[in-house]
């Protein structure tokens, strides 16, 4: 792996059959992945538990609960409280 490469990052993402004659170039710059997947961890602690926002904020690497609200409504266009009512 070239440490040395700038970002964005990209690798290719190739289909299923291994032919890699449908590989498609995927570019995701590190903050954005990594948001991502805090924002799916939210959505499954939301879910599946009765955590407080606070809580789910700390566990998956979110500064503060108004940070995790802020963000989690960016990317979904919905608020935590909201989005766990509907799994309700």
């Amino acid at each position: 792996m070239d440490f040395n490469r700038p970002y964005p990052l990209t690798w290719r993402k190739s289909s299923l059959s291994g032919s890699g004659d449908n590989c498609v170039e995927v570019v995701t710059l590190p903050g954005r992945w990594l948001l991502d997947r805090r924002i799916a961890g939210t959505r499954a602690l939301l879910e599946e538990t009765d955590l407080p926002v606070e809580t789910i904020a700390q566990r998956v690497g979110l500064s503060s609960a108004v940070n995790l609200r802020r963000r989690f409504h960016n990317a979904l266009n919905t608020t935590p409280a909201a989005y766990r009512r509907s799994f309700r």
